[in-house]
């Protein structure tokens, strides 16, 4: 400093870069429909999502440094549409075009489940998310396992008491899988199925 004194200061690299505009399949689209996931893709909103048709889509967004991004990204509706969501909620990231196919297909096929238990559906689709190696490696603190449940299965966020008493079962012992089972056949879970016609 001027004074001769000296002052530490910690950098933390440069800025990230921020969109600039976007576009969906050619057409400007308002960045406001545009959302940033935990990995750094892009996707369009919940809310953008309502006002496209179902299927794949071409999401193009140009970065205030110049560069441009692209991902393909996916109506809110039907079985690609769910399939997305899963990917979305449960692993926080844009689905793969490989193992977002794999998962539509078994779904749209009712592909015999390894198991034997029956074929793809809904319930196999979601718990094959929470049981794959990439879910299980990020070691979730139970807290966002919980919040993941209510936002896969009841489409929203937590109550006070709700997250309480899931945390307070889990405490006590009980499993992920105990978790899951109480979501599993509420109301709600079977309604957001049938939203997406599976």
């Amino acid at each position: 400093l001027d004074d001769g004194t000296k002052k530490e200061a910690t950098v933390y690299g440069e800025k990230e870069p921020a969109p600039s505009s976007a576009t969906l399949d050619g057409n400007n689209i308002p960045l406001t429909d545009v959302v940033k996931n935990p990995d750094g893709t892009y996707d369009l909103t919940d809310d953008a999502k309502k006002n496209v048709a179902d299927g794949a889509h071409k999401l193009v967004v140009n970065l205030d440094d110049g560069t441009k991004k692209e991902f393909t990204v996916y109506g809110a509706g039907g079985v690609e549409g769910f399939v997305a969501r899963l990917y979305r909620v449960v692993l926080e990231r844009q689905p793969d075009p490989a193992g977002h196919k794999a998962w539509v297909d078994a779904l749209k096929n009712r592909v015999q489940l390894a198991d034997g238990s029956g074929t793809a559906n809904g319930l196999s689709t979601a718990l094959g998310f929470f049981n794959s190696d990439e879910f299980l490696g990020k070691n979730v603190s139970d807290d966002d396992f919980i919040r993941r449940c209510y936002k896969t299965f009841f489409d929203r966020e937590p109550d006070a008491s709700g997250l309480k008493y899931w945390k307070d079962q889990m405490s006590a012992g009980q499993t992920k899988e105990w978790v899951i089972a109480g979501f599993i056949n509420s109301e709600e879970w079977a309604n957001i199925c049938l939203s997406f016609g599976i």
